[in-house]
């Protein structure tokens, strides 16, 4: 009885155990697959055929809220790719969402990254989930996969743990700054506009043990294989990650599309051109601070790093930028875009005349962006003629024309609370002449294009024939956007990247949503680190830029490094074979505080002495490092209170002071004299010696100290009392003297006058 009891018990364990796992399992009702190999699914090469007879749908409703990405913009796009491609399609509010899965299995593509109350409730028992299962395909875009529940009413919740119910766990990770993923063999073959992607919310490889899946697109980070995209086997269904990022480099709609009809359709498109060359006629680059002067003190002290151009003297940056439009020019620019606050002043003409220079110098254009700012009224009031503003941009405008190097001026318009009107915008270009019209832009950031667009401004344009600058980094709003003049400038950049590479990737994949001709590439922007205005856009990566419409194939390059402790090296970067390169360091003597300087001695490569030179040039002919080396040198300071001394000075460390001091010997009075006495120094007697021979290993004082002294031969203190008694007797002698010469004047005169003794007897 015990011994049946005993066996009885884990028995019993064990059932409850697997009943456990079974009702915990997200298909109870599916066999697991069998994996062909890690990662793969069985079957791969062919598609499904309950998959491939299925209608597209596309979830978009605007009552519901998203998070990352913008439905309308995004349902846009779909409709304009699968009308080109003659594909059927529905749009599904959420309604007919749920009403679509209660009824049918197919492909539905959100075009939100919040589902609808109507398919999803946060359990695993939502519609949206046994809809999955049942064999249904979820393709998902921008954030985290059900993590919220949306509303009609435009609100969303989130409630802690829903986000793993499709797969009763985490599998999703959230990646600051994101991982750029690159397509795998999958990818290549069913994504083949996919060259990279920046997910923030990828799937953890390690966490889909035990799971069905397909990897299009990989990153190795931190440890960790991150995927996106990438098809998750649910059952009978899938759930597809396509590009989980809503910070403006989102290529879901795109890749998603491509995915959706090569795998689950057995189409064979390819959605974007190989190379976006054919459609862009030239590239220009943003271009503001210096790359080797960039600095947060224009933000700070005037609000905006453009103010760079208005309140400096560029004469003083004249070789930063020299150096920047050369790395620009090489890389096959076209035009450098320079931004600048409107300022009808001498000091910015004078600059303009110095960019012009460097520019003819270097073979660029400049493309003008001016932003009119407040110094003459409200930015907009450029749009009423003879407004203070208006006037200002004129005068500006016309001097910048004037300039050999100049291709054109922009102008900025849209703000915050205040309509576009086109009519005014029309009013403000027939006030221009026929020559300035054509030469006078028109400049439109992201935030405003749609309002643009609604307010029947690209019309206008097109009427007027002008040019339209557009930005657009979001590679919806640039697929949409992207013709939306005859005449148009398509300024975009790609954030953070790391290597050049991965910055041409990214550039090439949203330059490939453009697909009308004759459109100029604008790239944001050259340098942008450093400047207090906190992006990350920068084009110029260790010292190397790129150009994604100029991939023709080169010679050898060879990068050359220009380092130093001290002052700002320039001219690193890569150069052709053959090319002059020149590198430069800035000041060659360097202040530091207590008495000690740094002057410049040398370039070295390794120990050799390169040059002596600060600028120096030579041919590149292979990868060179080349080093600024420094001299310490240490202030003596010699002071005196008498004489006059030498040897004060700067001296390289190590070497000798000789310090020297004349006269010895300074009067002070006639019974008194001052007589050098010894040498201080940094406060300790260092030499008796008039002359002083010191070794210098760091700042040194030294001061002559001098004594008091009797002066030599001066009466002894013991005669003084002798020679006032011997004065005194000789004052005493020559009284009596005078006395007894009196007295014997006066008996010569009586004898001179008495009778003859025979007078006196008569």
């Amino acid at each position: 009885m015990e011994a049946t009891s005993m066996m009885k018990t884990p028995l019993f364990i064990l059932v409850l155990a697997l009943l456990t796992a079974w009702l915990l399992m997200p298909c109870p009702l599916s066999s697991p697959p069998v994996l062909a190999e890690p990662g793969r699914v069985s079957g791969a090469e062919g598609v499904p055929t309950k998959v491939a007879t299925r209608a597209l749908a596309v979830y978009f409703d605007e009552r519901y809220p998203s998070n990352w990405v913008n439905p309308r913009e995004i349902a846009a796009n779909i409709r304009k790719t699968l009308d080109r491609l003659g594909i059927p399609y529905r749009i599904l509010n959420a309604e007919e969402l749920r009403d679509y899965m209660l009824r049918e299995t197919g492909v539905v593509v959100f075009t939100s990254d919040v589902a609808p109350d109507t398919v999803w409730n946060g359990s695993s028992n939502s519609l949206a989930l046994q809809w999955i299962r049942g064999g249904g395909v979820v393709v998902w875009t921008g954030d985290w996969e059900f993590y919220y529940i949306g509303y009609a009413n435009g609100s969303k919740v989130h409630r802690p743990g829903i986000e793993n119910s499709f797969l009763g766990r985490q599998v999703t990770v959230a990646v600051d700054g994101g991982a750029v993923t690159r397509p795998t063999e999958l990818g290549a073959r069913y994504i083949p506009s996919f060259k990279s992607l920046r997910s923030f919310r990828p799937f953890d490889e390690s966490r889909l043990k035990g799971v069905e899946y397909e990897a299009y697109g990989a990153a190795e980070l931190g440890g960790s294989r991150l995927l996106d995209p990438c098809a998750v086997k649910v059952c009978e269904g899938y759930f597809v990650k396509v590009s989980a990022n809503g910070f403006g480099d989102n290529f879901g709609f795109a890749y998603a599309l491509e995915l959706v009809l090569n795998r689950f359709y057995g189409a064979k498109v390819r959605l974007t051109p190989d190379s976006p060359s054919p459609y862009f006629t030239g590239a220009g680059i943003v271009y503001i601070l210096p790359s080797g002067a960039s600095s947060p003190y224009w933000r700070e002290k005037y609000g905006d790093r453009i103010y760079f151009y208005t309140k400096s003297n560029l004469s003083d940056y004249r070789r930063f930028i020299e150096n920047d439009f050369r790395v620009i020019s090489s890389a096959g620019y076209d035009f450098a875009i320079l931004v600048v606050p409107l300022s009808d002043t001498e000091v910015f003409r004078f600059n303009a005349r110095l960019i012009d220079e460097l520019a003819q110098l270097a073979r660029l254009r400049v493309l003008y962006l001016v932003l009119p700012k407040w110094e003459y009224g409200d930015e907009w009031e450029y749009l009423i003629p003879g407004s203070r503003v208006s006037t200002a941009l004129l005068s500006v405008s016309k001097h910048l024309l004037n300039l050999s190097s100049t291709l054109a001026v922009a102008v900025w318009y849209g703000w915050e609370g205040r309509a576009m009107n086109p009519g005014e915008l029309e009013g403000f270009y027939l006030s221009l002449g026929d020559a300035e019209r054509e030469k006078v832009w028109l400049w439109i950031d992201q935030p405003f294009i749609e309002k643009a667009n609604s307010s029947g401004i690209f019309g206008v344009l097109d009427r007027l024939n002008a040019t339209l600058v557009t930005e657009l980094y979001d590679p919806v709003k640039l697929s949409l956007y992207q013709n939306a003049t005859r005449k148009q400038v398509i300024v975009t950049g790609y954030w953070n990247a790391s290597t050049v590479e991965e910055w041409v990737s990214g550039v090439e994949g949203k330059l490939s949503l453009v697909d009308t001709p004759g459109r100029l590439l604008g790239i944001w922007i050259f340098w942008d680190v450093n400047d207090g205005w906190g992006e990350a856009y920068r084009a110029y990566i260790r010292g190397e830029l790129a150009n994604p419409l100029h991939r023709k194939e080169q010679g050898p390059r060879y990068y050359i490094l220009a380092e130093s402790e001290y002052g700002q090296p320039i001219g690193t970067g890569w150069y052709n074979a053959g090319e002059n390169a020149t590198i430069e360091v800035q000041p060659t003597l360097i202040e530091l505080p207590n008495g000690t300087r740094r002057a410049f001695s040398g370039w070295y490569e390794g120990p050799e002495l390169a040059s002596t030179q600060s600028r120096y040039s030579f041919l590149a002919g292979s990868n060179r490092t080349l080093t600024a080396r420094w001299r310490t040198l240490y202030l003596v300071e010699v002071t005196t209170e008498k004489g006059a001394t030498t040897g004060a000075g700067w001296y390289e460390a190590g070497s000798t002071a000789r310090i020297s001091i004349a006269p010895t010997e300074v009067p002070e009075n006639t019974t008194h004299k001052w007589v050098f006495y010894a040498w201080e120094v940094n406060g300790e007697t260092a030499s008796r010696q008039p002359t002083l021979n010191i070794t210098v290993n760091s700042p040194l004082r030294v001061r002559a100290i001098w004594k008091l002294e009797k002066t030599a031969g001066q009466t002894p203190s013991w005669a003084e009392p002798v020679s006032a008694l011997a004065g005194l007797i000789l004052v005493t002698l020559a009284g009596l003297l005078a006395i007894r010469l009196a007295h014997t004047s006066a008996q010569r005169k009586a004898r001179e006058h008495a009778p003859e003794p025979s007078q006196r007897r008569k």
